[in-house]
């Protein structure tokens, strides 16, 4: 396993953009958080909302609410709760100030139309662009995260909704894991109905088999460093197993191929966000194989 390591990291390394060269050093103990934020302030606009390609299949530079959540998700990565600073501040006031009046936040935004981005990236009309607990769950968690405690509300309510049965997608699911997390580190009460629906739905979604690994679902090397460890502890042997096919299928170059592709809608941009997508991949990949 060590020379898969080891290619996969001299993958990074040589490939990697300044912000996830930043996140990985930072994840093996040799970076700082200060330069992953000053790696990431590259992709925040004047509005404080980020755009593309921070999310690699949306090339719109535009502040989205899809974007702006892909830059939270790196603040959680550096364990980054610090309302106080700058960029945080700023990025808070942008997704209060494009938020729904029903609390939830757009998937989709029409302004991506004008750019290359990912077909499933494209905007469907007002009816469509609200994907359900997706991207708005870990929103909200990091709002609360931070301090926003006039959240609370909507976080309960969000979760009732959630307890009374509605079936999630497997992005919702991260969505909704990662939202845990970030609740047991407030110390928040009466999580029990919620960790049993989430072991529900995780042994209804994760994938089992390589053959489910191949196609696109979720897989727990895609997630497995942004849940609480709880979750994964009935899955050792599978975790064994999907480390076992992540050694058969790494390519030479110490990547792996990705499980989606739309080169066919614009093929001159599909190559970076591919290599992009790879390096992020590979980086999670190494985070697994290291479990």
């Amino acid at each position: 396993m060590s020379k898969i390591i080891a290619k996969a990291e001299n993958f990074v390394l040589k490939y990697a953009r300044p912000l996830d060269y930043e996140l990985y050093r930072y994840q093996l103990g040799q970076g700082s958080q200060g330069a992953v934020l000053i790696a990431l302030a590259a992709y925040q606009n004047a509005d404080g909302g980020f755009g593309g390609p921070l999310e690699p299949d949306n090339f719109c530079p535009y502040s989205l609410p899809l974007a702006s959540w892909n830059a939270i998700t790196y603040l959680r990565k550096i364990s980054c709760f610090d309302s106080k600073l700058a960029l945080v501040k700023d990025l808070l006031s942008y997704l209060q100030s494009s938020r729904r009046a029903d609390g939830y936040w757009n998937a989709t935004d029409p302004r991506s139309q004008d750019y290359p981005h990912a077909p499933w990236w494209q905007d469907q009309g007002e009816a469509q662009r609200v994907w359900g607990f997706n991207p708005t769950a870990e929103i909200s968690a990091y709002f609360l995260r931070v301090g926003v405690t006039s959240e609370t509300a909507f976080m309960e309510c969000m979760l009732r909704r959630y307890l009374d049965g509605q079936e999630v997608s497997m992005h919702e699911l991260v969505n909704l894991l990662v939202c845990y997390a970030d609740l047991k580190a407030l110390n928040w009460e009466n999580l029990d109905r919620f960790e049993t629906k989430l072991r529900e739905d995780l042994e209804r979604l994760v994938s089992k088999t390589p053959e489910g690994w191949q196609g696109y679902g979720l897989r727990l090397s895609m997630f497995s460093g942004v849940m609480d460890p709880i979750f994964l502890s009935p899955y050792q042997g599978l975790i064994s197993a999907e480390q076992a096919y992540l050694a058969e299928t790494q390519t030479e170059d110490g990547s792996w191929e990705l499980n989606w592709d739309w080169s066919g809608t614009y093929p001159e941009f599909w190559p970076i966000a591919r290599r992009l997508w790879q390096v992020i991949q590979a980086i999670q990949n190494l985070q697994f194989l290291r479990l």
